[in-house]
């Protein structure tokens, strides 16, 4: 072979590479075994990075004192009692359910000189490890909705505390130690001083709640909203942005790798996240769950405005944060004021949040709106026939969040806060406004 007939073949040989290397990168799919098994990224910071401790807070604390209770939601009140616990250490961990006759297990927790501590949902008590100091082994299984401190048999160096689970009866006590008994006195006092008289009503045999005897003058707030960039949470739901594609019409915008959806719905301004390649399966353990919850939203700086930990079905791997304003939680039916996710084994399975942020703008006037005390909103459901008493899980304050659109009519602009009584009710723990010019109906919220 002649150095030409060489070099031709060598020239035939690279133009077949050539187009082969071609054919492959245009015609590349990546691995969907490895993007279902990859981690997500989460190295944006649309908002602050927090810690647990910012979004586990009582939503009310009661002072049981000998035949009055005294209670608040206020945060600037509750704080002073709470952030002694955080300060403090716990030690010797015992499960005591069984040594409290069921009879007696609501005086227990409402004795005299006890302060009670109500929080939204039960909560893995191992996850509390990153709020409060616990020299203790935790049981996996164990979680509260109560912190009660019994200021009756405390001692400096031994303050009894006490996690309780409401519904499931269960009761763990530890000791909280470097704490003086006098400074958690005076902080009692600081709370009492600025609390309000509570009176105590009985839904049913396993359910007991309390509710102010005065009327409660609340303020019709207006906010403008500011957007959150759409393309914040990309690097967040997809593993690789690179072989993301985005559609889009007039109603939302739709980006999607073939395996995971995101949706967002321009009007509302809201985004709905879906995974197909996550099975719909239950975590094992609750404390597991609610960590990997915080760490994914807290990781892209989800946590926008002042929202709280809310919300824990394990079972499902469901967890809800809700936004508070004047330490007070807002609803709202399209979901405008919740972080929901649902998990898998591993993965994240579906999240959604609104789009938008309170901005420190205020809209419109202020309006002061007087709520009628708690006894007026028990017996106007009592007379209710539609409402069975049995099935209230809890009657509390809130806000209404209202949207309202810009002046092209499109995206929202600015919102309404408008104070309401919101009432828990069903199995299904769904929450409900109470509505009194219409006789005390319960008009859905979620």
């Amino acid at each position: 072979m002649n150095i030409e007939n060489l070099k031709s073949v060598l020239l035939i040989n690279l133009v077949v590479i050539s187009v082969f290397l071609t054919f492959n990168l245009w015609t590349y799919v990546p691995d969907s075994s490895k993007l279902q098994n990859a981690k997500y990224l989460q190295d944006n910071t649309e908002g602050e990075q927090k810690s647990l401790a910012n979004v586990i807070l009582p939503s009310m604390v009661l002072f049981h004192k000998e035949n009055t209770h005294l209670g608040s939601e206020n945060i600037n009140s509750i704080d002073p009692l709470y952030k002694l616990l955080e300060k403090g250490e716990l030690y010797d961990f015992k499960d005591i359910s069984n040594d409290i006759p069921k009879q007696q297990f609501f005086s227990f927790i409402r004795g005299k000189n006890k302060i009670e501590m109500i929080f939204p949902t039960d909560i893995p008590l191992d996850s509390m490890k990153d709020v409060f100091t616990i020299k203790e082994k935790i049981p996996e299984l164990s979680s509260f909705n109560r912190i009660m401190i019994d200021l009756q048999k405390s001692r400096d160096g031994n303050i009894p505390v006490y996690f309780i689970s409401y519904e499931h009866r269960k009761v763990y006590h530890m000791v909280l130690k470097g704490i003086m008994l006098k400074d958690l006195e005076t902080a009692r006092d600081q709370f009492a001083a600025s609390a309000r008289d509570y009176s105590q009503y009985t839904l049913s045999d396993t359910r007991e709640i309390f509710l102010p005897d005065t009327k409660t003058d609340m303020q019709s707030m207006g906010y403008l909203v500011s957007e959150i960039p759409e393309d914040t949470f990309i690097n967040a739901l997809f593993t690789d942005p690179r072989y993301v594609k985005k559609v889009s019409d007039d109603r939302e915008n739709t980006y999607t790798d073939g395996i995971r959806l995101m949706q967002v719905l321009k009007k509302k301004r809201m985004l709905q996240y879906t995974n197909s390649a996550v099975s719909d399966q239950a975590h094992k353990y609750a404390n597991t769950l609610a960590q990997r919850s915080f760490d994914f939203i807290n990781g892209h700086g989800g946590l926008t405005d002042s929202y709280r930990f809310d919300y824990m079905d394990s079972k499902k791997g469901q967890t809800t944060y809700r936004l508070y304003v004047d330490s007070l939680p807002v609803f709202n039916e399209s979901g405008m004021t919740t972080l929901e996710q649902v998990w898998g084994a591993e993965e994240l399975i579906s999240y959604q949040r609104p789009l938008f942020k309170l901005s420190s703008l205020k809209y419109g006037d202020d309006q002061t709106i007087s709520l009628p005390d708690g006894k007026t909103v028990i017996q106007s459901l009592e007379k209710n026939e539609n409402v069975d008493m049995k099935l209230i899980q809890d009657i509390r304050l809130g806000y209404k969040l209202i949207p309202e659109s810009g002046t092209d009519g499109k995206n929202i602009a600015a919102v309404n806060l408008k104070p309401i009584w919101y009432v828990v009710y069903g199995e299904d723990n769904k929450v409900k406004e109470w509505c009194e010019e219409k006789g005390g109906e319960l008009i859905g919220l979620e």
